[in-house]
């Protein structure tokens, strides 16, 4: 688990919360990051995961918490998930095809606490990447 914050804040200075990243993507780590969930008040979690994964079951742990779950994929990876292509059990969750969208929507609608990023460690890369 890594704290991203003041990396978000240097690229976008409305962000008002912490934000956490953590590269967890089998079912203990989601039972992890459910209590973390809960003793950090995250309110919105971005997950982008690869297809060899087990998604659904990652998900149905996390969907325990309150916050509030966005799908995404992982940018110019082959093997990550696609969210036009998702199993019909994962219509709870929101989908958008870069963590940038979804990261935006949650900035735009201003009603959120803290931020977790999660689900690959590919996408930790991407993201830290991307905040370098």
């Amino acid at each position: 688990m890594q704290n991203i914050t003041k990396n978000i804040k240097e690229k976008y200075s409305n962000f008002t919360q912490q934000a956490f990243l953590d590269g967890g993507h089998n079912i203990d780590a989601a039972k992890a990051l459910k209590r973390f969930i809960k003793e950090k008040n995250i309110s919105h979690i971005i997950i982008a995961m690869v297809l060899r994964k087990d998604i659904k079951n990652f998900l149905t742990i996390l969907q325990e918490t309150s916050a509030k779950i966005y799908l995404t994929e992982i940018t110019h990876n082959d093997e990550s998930i696609r969210v036009n292509n998702l199993d019909e059990g994962l219509v709870s969750v929101e989908t958008y095809k870069s963590y940038h969208l979804a990261f935006n929507k949650i900035l735009a609608d201003k009603n959120y606490h803290n931020i977790l990023f999660a689900g690959s460690l590919f996408f930790a890369a991407e993201i830290l990447q991307d905040l370098s």
